[in-house]
């Protein structure tokens, strides 16, 4: 794995920013900081697995597509997200999966409630062979 991400505070928000040495591997890293901003005070175990299919037409609608998804997958069915694997990523589609468990609120206790992925200040690039994005979450 060849990638990392640090976290950037803004007011009312709070940002992601990632480098990696490819699209997938920086649409991991983007995840796993989502993760560390919802904060679990217990990582959820990774117990099952759904798949993520996006089309876009950009890979930056496909960023805040796949965050989204995230999301969209803790509260509409309780998956608590533990692990992340992006299959491809190119210019307008997606392919991935989200692994964890059922949310145990009890164990779990998320400290950090994300309401929405925004595309304030978004942004997603390729220099020198690494790619780069810094994506804000709505809290």
């Amino acid at each position: 794995m060849d990638g990392h991400f640090k976290l950037l505070d803004h007011t009312a928000d709070m940002g992601i920013e990632a480098e990696a040495g490819s699209l997938e591997e920086l649409f991991r890293q983007a995840a796993l900081g989502l993760l560390q901003v919802m904060d679990p005070q217990e990582l959820p175990r990774s117990a099952q697995s759904k798949s993520v299919r996006l089309k876009g037409d950009e890979p930056a609608e496909l960023l805040v597509a796949w965050l989204s998804e995230i999301l969209y997958l803790l509260e509409s069915s309780g998956l608590a997200p533990a692990e992340f694997e992006v299959n491809e990523v190119t210019e307008r589609c997606f392919s991935g999966s989200v692994r964890g468990e059922h949310l145990d609120p009890d164990r779990h206790g998320f400290q950090r409630e994300v309401k929405a992925v925004t595309w304030h200040q978004l942004t997603l690039f390729n220099a020198n062979g690494r790619w780069h994005c810094r994506i804000f979450l709505d809290l």
